[in-house]
């Protein structure tokens, strides 16, 4: 398996963090990270889905390879809403 450099981007802020990941990382995998080094706070109104610029969009079990994610992608991070509810 082999590691990639990927930057996302906060879903409110803009602010941009680099990681390195293992390239069969799971899009809930690398939200629980980001969530747990306090990137971002946890989404009780829907989660988040990761958008690989370029690619497509990201979630659940689906590895961030899936949507087009390589070295050096930019993913931006997703809030889901509830809005309409």
């Amino acid at each position: 398996m082999a590691n990639i450099n990927v930057r996302f981007i906060h879903p409110t802020d803009s602010s941009e963090v680099e990681v390195e990941m293992d390239e069969n990382t799971t899009a809930d995998k690398a939200i629980n990270s980001l969530i747990a080094e306090n990137f971002m706070p946890d989404n009780p109104n829907g989660g988040y889905t990761l958008q690989v610029k370029g690619g497509s969009e990201v979630r659940g079990g689906q590895t961030l390879v899936s949507g087009g994610a390589a070295n050096g992608s930019v993913i931006r991070v997703i809030a889901a809403t509830d809005a309409g509810n």
